[in-house]
């Protein structure tokens, strides 16, 4: 006598339901992390660009209240800009206490502080802001040097700072004593920087705009 099993195993159609709602929890599951870690990669670069942001703030603030003026035009030659550098709407050039090598401020006979220049200027091209920084000849062991483009920077002449590679947006407006805007840039006491800052490496573009305004040092 012939003993059947008891046992069967799944039909064709049960398998293939199967497969089917395995791959739709594969699926699932696949959408849901990536929608995680796209919002956990804008998280972190929001909070990225805004600390940038703030940095780059700060970093203007602190040259804008140290600097003796602001400088309609540079007046220390800069053999890697043609005409030299001119204060607008994008660039801002600064004159500075020159330092010596002591760390001691240089004076001239009269005993006035002798200056640096140093320029902030922005390059659209590669969406960089950058720091010229202009020596001035006449200060010996100056703290000082003088530097260059990025891609011509040597030994001798570093090359400018770059403070941010992802700003889109650099925006300059300056004021006077009578809190009135003034393209008279020599009679500024105080500038307003606009940037903007963004990344579009993620899933969506991620956009921080930073505005502040800062007052030069009274004169005495």
């Amino acid at each position: 006598m012939v003993r059947r099993s008891s046992q069967s195993g799944f039909t064709i159609v049960e398998l293939l339901l199967a497969v089917v709602l395995i791959g739709f929890l594969i699926v699932s599951f696949s959408v849901a992390s990536i929608s995680f870690l796209n919002a956990m990669y804008n998280r972190t670069t929001e909070a990225r660009l805004t600390a940038e942001a703030q940095t780059l703030t700060r970093t203007i603030s602190a040259d804008v209240r140290g600097a003796s003026g602001i400088l309609a035009n540079t007046t220390i030659t800069d053999s890697n800009q043609s005409g030299g550098w001119a204060t607008n709407a994008n660039t801002l050039v600064l004159a500075v206490p020159a330092e010596t090598t002591s760390r001691d401020i240089s004076l001239d006979g009269a005993n006035n502080p002798r200056t640096n220049q140093v320029v902030y200027y922005y390059d659209s091209a590669s969406r960089s802001l950058r720091i010229r920084s202009l020596a001035n000849s006449s200060v010996s062991n100056n703290f000082a040097i003088t530097s260059c483009p990025v891609a011509s920077a040597t030994a001798s002449c570093p090359a400018d700072v770059t403070l941010s590679e992802n700003v889109s947006a650099f925006t300059l407006q300056y004021y006077d004593d009578a809190d009135a805007v003034t393209t008279t840039y020599a009679d500024a006491t105080s500038v307003r920087v606009q940037l903007t800052l963004d990344d579009s490496r993620g899933n969506q573009p991620i956009t921080i705009t930073k505005e502040l305004r800062m007052s030069l040092r009274p004169t005495s």
